[in-house]
């Protein structure tokens, strides 16, 4: 892995929905070691106390959906998507 990809870095995180209420905020900057948008994940469901499985979480990575094992740059901007509904 690339120190880029595990050392520490800042990224940005925008929660939507039953996120952003669950965090508290509608975005926080975090300094994270996670390589990959799953362990940035976990980090942040620890930290906030986020209930939503990942299975049914989305997460947008410099404004494209990526897969959990997208990996996670300084400065990335994170926008997690719960599941929603509507018409």
């Amino acid at each position: 892995m690339s120190e880029e990809s595990t050392g520490d870095k800042r990224v940005h995180v925008e929660f939507c929905g039953q996120l952003h209420e669950q965090a508290g905020t509608r975005s926080q900057s975090v300094r994270t070691t996670a390589g990959t948008a799953a362990e940035l994940w976990d980090e942040l469901r620890e930290r906030n106390r986020l209930t939503l499985d990942q299975s049914v979480v989305r997460a947008a990575i410099n404004d494209r959906i990526q897969p959990w094992t997208h990996p996670i740059r300084d400065e990335d901007r994170v926008a997690l998507f719960p599941p929603f509904s509507g018409g």
